[in-house]
């Protein structure tokens, strides 16, 4: 039986200046900052790449910027923060726009699929090894067909920018990992990878990252 994911799961820090980004108007004022608006637009016409026909379920939406991003018929956002899901569901609400609060392995088996798109940046390198693959197992067969889960995550690389590596090292979600580490937990659904270095304003790592049914040719770029 697949453990259930909850707050005891996610190994984030969440104390001290920590708490902060747990409000809606901190965390949107220091996302701005760091060029997320331009990350975002870059990660969903390159990576994610939805349709109008797209169902589309996010996890870890947060106050859900990226909607006025996406092309959908249907978006879906979870989140453990209750706060952010209020603030997402009282600007974007609708018949077509959904959210709702609470821990996603918990939350996902419920949900009618399929979905053409799960979006889950940012969110995994809060879990721990088996949570991630617990969690992938259950979103592959939410998936359509010509469906695929897309992630964009920070990564550890050698001889990483020492700024980098610092603000890594102070990011409140304590399982980011490097890349060998990514490719083997997530090899038998990796679709494509890739790594880049200029997403955000300050010196950063990323690896992109998208994945499928097991069964799912594999291929790296």
């Amino acid at each position: 039986m697949t453990k259930l994911l909850n707050e005891k799961n996610i190994s984030e820090k969440t104390t001290g200046l920590y708490k902060l980004i747990t409000f809606p108007s901190f965390y949107g004022g220091l996302q701005k900052a760091l060029g997320a608006t331009e990350a975002r637009l870059r990660t969903v016409q390159d990576w994610i790449a939805p349709t109008p026909k797209s169902r589309i379920l996010d996890l870890g939406c947060g106050p859900a910027p990226l909607v006025p991003l996406l092309q959908f018929s249907q978006y879906h956002g979870i989140d453990l923060n209750e706060d952010h899901v209020a603030h997402a569901r009282s600007k974007y609400g609708s018949q077509t726009i959904t959210f709702e609060s609470g821990a996603a392995q918990e939350l996902v088996p419920a949900l009618e699929g399929p979905f053409d798109r799960v979006i889950c940046s940012g969110f995994l390198h809060h879990l721990a090894d088996e949570d991630v693959i617990g969690l992938i197992d259950i979103l592959t067969c939410k998936l359509s067909p010509e469906g695929y889960i897309a992630s964009v995550e920070p990564v550890f690389l050698p001889r990483q920018r020492m700024i980098a590596r610092g603000l890594k090292l102070m990011d409140s979600g304590q399982h980011i990992r490097t890349q060998d580490t990514w490719q083997v937990l997530l090899a038998p659904y990796l679709q494509e990878q890739k790594i880049t270095h200029d997403l955000l304003r300050l010196p950063y790592d990323h690896i992109w990252i998208k994945l499928g049914q097991p069964s799912a040719k594999t291929g790296l770029i």
